[in-house]
């Protein structure tokens, strides 16, 4: 039985072996552009690892440079391929795509606003381009789930791949002795995740045309799929659906408005029933009751989210205008529109392919033009710096919530690249001023120009006390001790706490136990050699013993300490003796 067992699994993994190394055959041959790509970008990701200096390129652009266009070389082979096109022509057209995607990731600018946008558009024009004008609405899902599928093979090779070459260098250590290399050790993982596993699921991506992608509904894998969205799936969004509009009807009676986290909610929400409509799409003559349900009302559960989610914005905007987060929102609000709105037309109605490609053109339209993500974001926050430049006139110091308001306006200008932009708003001379020219022009340099920094903070000289360490301290006539810095914060059931207060001379609140009492700190200061540097360690540690306001006798071993000019201490870190029982209660035996 066991070996049975045992015969078993070693089959299946053989299995996946053999699957694997036919994938990496099939997607070389198939895909010669996009191989290219991966093996470049594995290939400079395990140079990158083994390297132990930083490279002379970006290497982290570069990396991007070779995802986004080995994606894009991907969708322009699956746009042509069974078309006009013969091998050398998908091979063009798949460069052509290449250079164009990898071009423009890199003059892209900034990089960490519209390198993750150009990728995600070039990832998801893969199966929306790729179906394109060919067959049916449950075909293109068929297509979606073979190549899903191909990637948890992938991810599932690269394990069997990495856990198999690590067991080698085990056993190459222990039996053979040779030394382990651990950044090998990784090199071999990164070389897993980022080459054989892409290769992998490039090698399952099924065939447009033809009897791959022909959807039938008692598929296995199809079938497993189902009671995912039937019993699962379906009913959190049906019940998430109801929270959202229940607290729609209470903004509706009390008048209140959406609150702060409500964009990310709603726009989750969107996501996932637009995920779901996707998922149940080829199910309708078999789904269960819920699922039944979401397919009937789906586009009727989008509108009042949908208003909820443009208040929310409108609301947002209105007082603090566009960011990068906010125009996203509101270019997935626009998304989720026009997705209701294409239910009106019969061509476009339920059809998954159309709710596809929305999102995707959106995306890639907010990277250029007046209406992209930069242009708009820029013109928003200019004119609201320009109306705050007009508020505070020739007020000095100019208020506190005017300048973080700017701050935060310039921060938002900073996000999509267009700080220098600021320029516009000052008088000519004052544009031509060498720190528009900095290559490191940040938001604090710009504050500092617009005359919004912060006034020069008004804090008291501080003088300093560090005692050296080692010296031994009098313990007769107390009990009990303990070091502490006082301020540190400390659990209410501590035993022991001291606190600083805000009075001048300080005041020191002393708690042992449940009883607090307070000491005057003036004959400690007074004693304290202070210093107006925190310079080495040379004094002996102050020793004093002072009487709490209550008559409880408290000896102090001041090790280090600082003083502002006004005698109040910020800092106080002693060594603390005193008798526990004169603690036992509020009022210390006589």
């Amino acid at each position: 039985m066991t070996a049975a067992l045992r015969g078993a699994g070693t089959g299946r993994i053989a299995n996946l072996a053999r699957a694997s190394v036919r994938a990496l055959q099939q997607a070389t041959a198939r895909f010669p552009i996009t191989t290219l790509l991966i093996t470049a970008f594995g290939l400079l990701a395990v140079i990158e690892e083994l390297s132990a200096t930083p490279a002379a390129v970006p290497t982290a652009r570069l990396l991007a440079v070779l995802s986004g266009a080995a994606a894009a070389s991907l969708a322009g082979h699956l746009l042509v391929e069974g078309r006009w096109a013969g091998a050398v022509g998908r091979s063009l057209v798949a460069a052509a795509c290449a250079a164009v995607a990898g071009c423009a990731l890199w003059i892209a600018e900034p990089f960490a606003l519209y390198g993750p946008i150009l990728i995600a558009t070039c990832v998801g024009a893969v199966p929306v381009l790729g179906m394109a004008g060919r067959g049916t609405a449950a075909d293109y899902w068929s297509f979606v789930l073979w190549t899903t599928a191909g990637i948890a093979l992938a991810f599932l090779a690269v394990l069997v791949f990495s856990i198999g070459v690590y067991a080698i260098l085990q056993m190459l250590e222990y039996l053979l002795d040779v030394p382990r290399f651990y950044r090998v050790e990784s090199a071999v993982w990164v070389a897993a995740i980022t080459w054989v596993g892409p290769l992998v699921a490039l090698g399952r991506v099924p065939h447009t045309g033809g009897p791959d992608i022909a959807f039938n509904p008692q598929d296995r894998f199809a079938r497993t799929v189902r009671p995912l969205t039937d019993w699962v799936l379906a009913p959190l969004v049906l019940a998430a659906a109801v929270v959202i509009h229940l607290y729609a009807g209470r903004i509706l009676v009390t008048g209140e408005v959406p609150r702060g986290q409500v964009g990310w909610i709603v726009s989750v929400y969107l996501l996932a029933v637009f995920a779901l409509r996707l998922a149940i799409d080829p199910f309708d003559a078999e789904e269960a009751a819920p699922a039944r349900v979401f397919r009937r009302a789906w586009a009727w559960l989008l509108v009042v989210p949908l208003a909820l989610l443009g208040c929310a914005l409108w609301l947002r905007v209105a007082s603090q205008g566009v960011t990068d987060s906010r125009y996203f929102l509101g270019l997935w609000w626009l998304a989720g529109t026009l997705m209701l709105l294409a239910q009106a037309i019969p061509r476009w109605r339920g059809d998954i392919r159309v709710l596809s490609a929305i999102p995707l053109i959106l995306l890639l339209l907010s990277t250029f033009g007046p209406w992209g993500v930069a242009a708009v974001v820029t013109h928003s926050q200019l004119q609201l710096i320009r109306e705050d430049l007009k508020a505070s006139g020739s007020r000095t110091p100019v208020p506190d919530e005017v300048a973080d308001a700017v701050r935060s306006r310039l921060n938002a200008l900073a996000s999509v690249g267009t700080l220098r932009q600021v320029s516009t708003l000052l008088p000519d001379e004052r544009q031509t001023d060498p720190v528009w020219s900095r290559s490191d022009l940040d938001v604090g340099a710009v504050v500092a120009i617009l005359g919004f920094a912060p006034a020069a903070s008004q804090t008291a000289p501080i003088q300093y006390f560090v005692a050296r360490t080692g010296e031994p301290l009098d313990l007769r006539g107390y009990d009990t001790a303990a070091s502490l810095r006082a301020g540190e914060t400390r659990r209410p059931s501590a035993p022991f706490d001291v606190q600083l207060t805000a009075t001048a001379p300080s005041q020191l609140s002393v708690r042992v136990g449940t009883v607090t009492d307070a000491v005057e700190l003036g004959p400690l200061l007074a004693l304290v050699p202070w210093a107006d540097n925190a310079t080495i360690a040379t004094s002996l540690p102050v020793v004093v013993d002072l009487t709490t306001v209550v008559g409880r006798r408290l000896r102090i071993q001041v090790d280090q300490a600082e003083l502002q000019s006004d005698d109040r201490l910020v800092v106080l870190s002693a060594t603390y003796l005193w008798n526990e029982a004169e603690w036992l209660t509020p009022t210390p035996p006589r």
